[in-house]
């Protein structure tokens, strides 16, 4: 049986109703559930981002296909967001204002506002899983504005209702923290309006007069500032910088005209597909290992962000559901000795052990921000090539169901369910996607976490080299906190996860290892009968000296040039390579058995140093400098 909704949400919705005839605004306060609730207006999300994603999240809920946010960027004083989603009739407006933090979402009356399938208060009129929970998604909007416009229609239907919003602050003095009476936390206008267009369906947000601080971080003022005053350069790619206390972009050809990495006559799709293949593949006079705010302003690390964060495609296609060439599959299956399992099949892993097509995706969902189609930017093939002696990529792939031996819902929080990979690759371009990204039903209210779930083992190179997706299916949720940024550690879930992961990981590293050994003790074995031989059997003993349960991590290769055209980033990296030029080290020698000699002894040299990370500091210039002299004092004549 279905629940009306409430007797106040009813009264209101009628009043909505009537303006249909008199041409009225309905006037009222929103009103929230639960004090701190309120909060919701003084901020508890953590950056303009989050209402970005909430406001999608919101659109998915409804079923839309199809949402399109449109920025007046770089100025960033007018937002909008639309999707084609149900749309919300009088009632169900009417119950949004009256009670924020109590959605209908998830509840029996949920059916009656249109905003649930009937029978099933956990998922969309549609069928989707629900995303939100508790009601406050939409004003997130509160870290952009304190004012907005919703305007929205169901199918069918010859009105359009537009809501009207004036956003309060939270004051601690305003109420008593125990208080029962409901809080005021704004004004609204409500009015309906005729619709020409009786077939339409949707929900548009409107964003006028951004706050100072919001505008301040979606223009990335204080990066622009910073280059100004000379102190660091303009972001690799940007959408351009308005001048101080002006609202106009900087003339072509200056520090801030836009500089995006696709044309603006490429295709949505094309364009993000080129956004990500800049990201991941950074031009040589950037950072090798870079973070995407190394290469990209605030906007652009917001879209990478959120196309993280909604139930979308994948750039290219999901892992689980392709042939993964270059890439060494391993199952992950029960706790024993023998738990990794090298996959012997050609077949997708989704395919081979008939796991659910798709996991997290939902196919029929579209996000454009601007002239971007949103998808995930993450890649499983052409992975960026690196130097490291171990060049092959291995992905580890395994799944959970826990009832926590049928034990009460309310202690174990019912049955946990998941999917995941880890992927263990040489280097991991953007570095922000290194660590764990647990998705609930295909969303994801935060980035990667590097720590993955606080593991504590030393075994920070390796952990550095590993991007891990856990794809929630049942559970979890109720451990995620109101902001859906953080998980309540102290939840039974958690721990569980956590259990799992730290596992996994222990497993995959140590599979890994395996592997790396092997290949090492191969290599040594074809240089152990010359000189070379030698010396890498002395830097392999003097790493091992230095890092203890490090030992076996690959050592740095030196690689000679005949000129040092880049800065080598971080040239002591335990995964990276030194850069030495010839000319500038060892001068115009010879070619001669002697020149080869001291040519190898030098490298050694220098992988001795970065084993004490002695190189980690210094420059390109600097690099070529030390081991010169050096070269000198290994054979004097060499500098002749």
């Amino acid at each position: 049986m279905t629940t009306a909704p409430g007797a106040e949400s009813l009264e209101l919705g009628e009043r909505i109703r009537r303006t249909e005839q008199d041409g009225s605004v309905v006037e009222t306060v929103l009103k929230t559930d639960a004090q701190v609730i309120a909060r919701v207006t003084d901020g508890i999300y953590s950056e303009p981002a989050s209402a970005f994603r909430e406001l999608i999240s919101n659109s998915y809920d409804a079923d839309a296909k199809r949402v399109v946010i449109t920025t007046d960027r770089p100025r960033f004083q007018r937002i909008t967001v639309s999707d084609d989603g149900h749309g919300m009739g009088p009632d169900a407006v009417a119950h949004l204002i009256e009670h924020i933090g109590g959605s209908a979402k998830r509840t029996e009356a949920g059916a009656g506002l249109g905003v649930t399938k009937p029978g099933s208060a956990f998922l969309s009129p549609g069928g989707r899983r629900l995303i939100g929970k508790i009601g406050i998604g939409l004003f997130s909007v509160s870290q952009l504005t304190q004012s907005f416009q919703v305007i929205t229609k169901r199918k069918d239907e010859a009105w359009r209702t537009v809501v009207s919003v004036t956003l309060r602050q939270y004051s601690e003095n305003e109420q008593r923290p125990d208080s029962d009476e409901p809080f005021e936390a704004g004004l609204v206008a409500v009015w309906r309006e005729p619709a020409q267009d009786t077939s339409s369906q949707g929900t548009t947000v409107v964003l006028n007069g951004l706050k100072p601080t919001a505008r301040k971080m979606l223009r990335s003022s204080d990066t622009w500032l910073r280059v100004r005053r000379g102190i660091q350069d303009a972001p690799k790619y940007h959408v351009g910088a308005v001048q101080p206390g002006s609202e106009h972009e900087f003339a072509a050809g200056a520090a801030g005209s836009p500089r995006l990495p696709w044309a603006m006559n490429d295709s949505p799709d094309v364009a993000f597909a080129r956004f990500v293949d800049a990201v991941t593949y950074p031009e040589s006079e950037t950072s090798r290992n870079p973070k995407i705010s190394d290469l990209l302003d605030y906007y652009l690390q917001m879209v990478w962000r959120l196309s993280l964060a909604a139930p979308l495609p994948y750039v290219h296609q999901h892992p689980f559901d392709d042939v993964l060439e270059n890439v060494v599959v391993h199952d992950l299956v029960g706790s024993g000795p023998d738990s990794v399992v090298r996959a012997k099949s050609d077949l997708p892993v989704a395919t081979r052990w008939e796991w659910p097509a798709g996991l997290g995706v939902a196919s029929d969902f579209h996000v454009f921000l601007d002239e971007l189609e949103l998808k995930r930017p993450l890649k499983f093939k052409d992975l960026p090539e690196t130097s490291n002696q171990v060049k092959t990529p291995m992905m580890f792939v395994g799944h959970l169901l826990d009832d926590f031996n049928g034990a009460d819902p309310a202690r174990s929080g019912g049955a946990l369910e998941f999917y995941a990979y880890l992927l263990w690759v040489p280097k991991i371009v953007p570095t922000d996607e290194v660590g764990s990204l647990v998705r609930i039903h295909g969303a994801s209210g935060s980035g990667f976490d590097e720590t993955f779930f606080k593991y504590q083992v030393a075994e920070t190179t390796r952990l550095r080299q590993i991007t891990c997706e856990i794809f929630v299916v049942q559970g979890l949720e109720a451990a995620l906190n109101i902001d859906r940024e953080n998980y309540n550690f102290g939840h039974p879930h958690v721990g569980r996860l956590t259990n799992w992961l730290h596992m996994a990981l222990s497993r995959s590293i140590g599979t890994q290892k395996s592997y790396g050994n092997a290949l090492r003790r191969e290599l040594r074995a074809q240089s152990s009968r010359d000189t070379e031989g030698e010396l890498e059997r002395l830097v392999d003993e003097l790493w091992s000296e230095v890092l203890g349960s490090d030992a076996d991590t690959p050592i740095p290769p030196v690689r000679w040039t005949s000129g040092i055209r880049r800065e080598p980033g971080e040239p002591g990296g335990l995964a990276d390579e030194i850069l030495l030029s010839r000319q500038k080290v060892l001068g115009s020698q010879r070619s001669s058995a002697k020149a080869v000699r001291t040519e190898a002894q030098v490298a050694a040299i220098a992988q001795m140093l970065s084993a004490f990370q002695m190189l980690d500091d210094l420059s390109a210039s600097e690099i070529q400098l030390l081991m010169s002299y050096i070269a000198r004092a290994v054979r004097p004549e060499a500098q002749g």
